[in-house]
This record gives C-alpha cells, structure tokens and sequence, in this order.
C-alpha cells in the first residue's frame, strides 16, 4: 500500500488522534506503534451518505492539518481512486485460486502509453524481452519456460530453463509478480542486464547478457508431425493471427499423413477471446454455443460457431496449472461438447477477463470485469477446468522437446489415448 493510502487509513481509523492537539483531543503524545485494519474499516456498517460525508470529513482534515503546502487535493483525489481499486481488487480476488492470487491484480489505473503497449500484445506484436516465464520468488529466481522466435532473448542465446537471478543487480529475492513484472517492462531501445544461471546444482554455469527492448512480431502456434499420425500443435497465447495460425497448422499436418490431433494448451496465458473462440469453432459444428460472456450491467452474450469444422477427427487437449482465461475458455468449450479430451492438470481457474476502459486526461483502466462460462454456464473461477483424465507433471518446454521418450508422461497418455481411439473408430 502506498504511503498516501496508508495516511488514508490510519486517519479514517483514527481521526481525533491525530495531532497537534486542540482542546477537544485529549491524547497528544509518542503512541505506541500500531497498524489499522483495512478489513475492519471496509466492515463499518455506514450508509452511503454516511461513509460518503465521512469521507468529505477526512479530505477536509487532512488538508488543514499536514498543510497544503505539502498535500494537493489533486493527490488526494487520485490517491483515492488507487484505493477505490484496491477495494475492488480484494473483493475480486476472494475467489481466486492460489496459484492466481500470484497474478497482476484485477484492476488497475494505466497509463494510455502502458494500456497501449498492453492492447498490441492482442494483436500479435510485443515489444519488450520475449520470455515467459515462472516466478519462484522464495529462491529469488525466475524460470524461463520459452523464449519468443525473433525476440531480444533470442537472439542474445537465452533458452527455456535459464534461471534469471537478477536484473540490473537487481536481485528477485521475495518479490511478488507485478513486481517482476514491473521490472521486465521499459519502452522501445531501453536495455537491460540479466544475471543467468544455466545448468543444475554444481555444474550450473553463471553468465550475463544485455538486451535492448525491441517490437516483434509473435507467431502463437508451434507444430509437428509425430509418429503414428499424431498432428501436435502448440498453441502458445490467442492474439488476433492465432485462429488462422492453427487453421494452417492443422491442413499442413492433415496434408502430412495427421489422422488425430492433440492440441497443447499448457502454459498458455490465454490472450484475446474472439480468437479463442475462433480457435474453438474450427473443431465444433456451426451454430454451436462456444463459450459465454456475463458482464454485469450488460447482460449476457453466447458466442457460436460460425462455420463447419474444419476436422473432424479425434483431439485431445493438454492442460496445466497454467493454462489460463481464454486457453480455459477453450479447453471448457471442446470439453463439454465431448469434441476432446482433456488432459493434464487442473487449468488455473481464471474465469474472468480484462477490459480496457479510456478515463480521459491520460489514463486507462484495466478492469477484470468480464465473467467467463463454459457453453452450459458453468464457470471455472477459483477451481480451474478439470481434466477428463488428471496427471501431474511434464517437460513443458515447447513442441521440440514434448512427447521425448517417458519425460513427459502427460504427452506419452494423450497420444496412446489418440492411438487407442482413432484406431478403435476404424
């Protein structure tokens, strides 16, 4: 919590103590150290006249007693709409999963410049590093799970289970996720050095490397022929070019010899839903409910199908503890209409998305505000959408390295599960 809003706080909890002393304020002195309770306050049973004239009440007094010389009312404004986010942000994510209450939080003020670079990333461009990766902040490492084609990272040699260990001497010791975040973000030119940890136990090797943020264009699909027929595809993230990404895919592998489908979903942040719903409808009949969006205030909307599948073959889907949001959306939709099955982990339980709001005067507000069910109205927040057959554990490291010998037991079931099948089916 910001200082500003920590003064916010402790004042609405204990406004007659603050001094100097008047005459009407008996305790004036060196308190002991003491904290409000955020909870308790947003518990005070108060009408919305009440807490709005307490509110006037406490602008007011700060104002006169720390002076405008040093406190603006502007600052007082803006910070308290930081705290009106924040008050949203802890109802919102008293249903959340615990692997998704490590997530950037729902609501959030931005910058147009931020909101900007943010909508790029829907439309297949991102400028920045080009890793995804895992945070293990109790070690002060994060773990690169893959490294974007033609991005900076790329091209200084970083590869997938590099373990960053610190940015511009910066170490990530105890940090949460927006703060890494925070600190992997700058605009187009600006450069950054990473301390790399490459290898296990003794034999891991230490390095460093300088990258310049570039924008680059993301290609969201991996692919691969497999043996047996298996047509393996990869889809990474949904932007606005993936639902034409994996329909290419798909007529390659199909033109290949593919005669079943595994569609590799773990990892995936999710991204723009028109294209995950996109990716669905070239698997299940036109007409067929995709998935449902419930915003409140707006009522609700089924997207469908608009075309016939474009294969009509067997699929299994692979998920994991990271597959998110609109990778949810898909997996739930192919689920439910018994068009695959899923394998793998249960899915991160993110059942809403963002939408980005213009406020005017160079700000945005980025608000998790779109609640999303599967084609019967099921939603999947704080539980995840649950595999058809469970298994714990994979490689996870990308189209090259999935299914290698027994290293990725989730791979080895979905593609013996297609083989018994598509064979049974003959």
């Amino acid at each position: 919590m910001s200082r500003l809003l920590a003064l916010l706080f402790a004042a609405s909890m204990a406004p007659l103590l603050v001094p100097p002393c008047a005459a009407a304020e008996p305790v004036c002195g060196d308190l002991p150290p003491g904290a409000g309770d955020a909870n308790a306050v947003l518990g005070l049973e108060l009408s919305g006249p009440e807490a709005q004239a307490l509110f006037a009440q406490l602008r007011e007094l700060l104002l006169a007693r720390i002076g405008a010389d040093r406190l603006s009312d502007t600052e007082l404004y803006l910070g308290a709409m930081q705290g009106m986010i924040a008050v949203a942000n802890h109802r919102m994510m008293e249903d959340a999963s615990p692997r998704a209450a490590g997530l950037p939080p729902p609501g959030m003020l931005l910058l147009d410049d931020e909101a900007r670079r943010l909508a790029e990333g829907l439309d297949g461009m991102l400028t920045g590093l080009g890793i995804e990766f895992q945070l293990y902040g109790e070690v002060g490492v994060i773990a690169v799970s893959r490294v974007l084609p033609g991005s900076p990272a790329e091209r200084v040699g970083l590869l997938p289970g590099d373990q960053i260990v610190s940015l511009d001497g910066r170490p990530f010791a105890g940090a949460d996720l927006q703060t890494v975040i925070s600190m992997l973000q700058g605009g187009l030119g600006s450069r950054v050095t990473l301390d790399v940890l490459r290898g296990q136990g003794l034999g891991a090797a230490r390095y460093r490397v300088v990258l310049e943020r570039q924008a680059f264009a993301v290609r969201s699909v991996g692919e691969e022929l497999r043996p047996n027929g298996v047509g393996y595809i990869q889809v990474f993230q949904f932007h606005r070019g993936t639902p034409l990404e994996v329909e290419e895919s798909l007529g390659r592998l199909k033109q290949m010899g593919a005669d079943r489908y595994l569609l590799d979903l773990r990892n995936n942040p999710g991204g723009d839903l028109k294209a995950a719903a996109a990716v669905a409808d070239l698997f299940l009949p036109r007409e067929t409910v995709l998935m449902r969006t419930v915003e409140p205030g707006l009522g609700e909307r089924d997207l469908l199908a608009s075309r016939d599948p474009v294969i009509t073959e067997s699929v299994a889907v692979l998920v994991n503890g990271w597959t998110l949001g609109a990778a949810e959306a898909v997996a739930a939709a192919l689920q439910e209409h018994g068009r695959a099955y899923v394998i793998g982990e249960p899915t991160m339980g993110v059942g809403r998305t963002q939408t980005l709001v213009a406020l005017g005067h160079g700000l945005t507000l980025r608000l998790d505000s779109v609640w999303l069910q599967s084609p019967t109205g099921r939603s999947w927040q704080g539980q995840g959408v649950l595999p058809d057959l469970p298994i714990w554990g994979s490689r996870q490291e990308g189209p090259d390295s999935a299914g290698a010998g027994l290293t990725d037991p989730q791979f080895e079931t979905a593609v013996h599960y297609l083989e018994t099948a598509a064979d049974g089916a003959r």
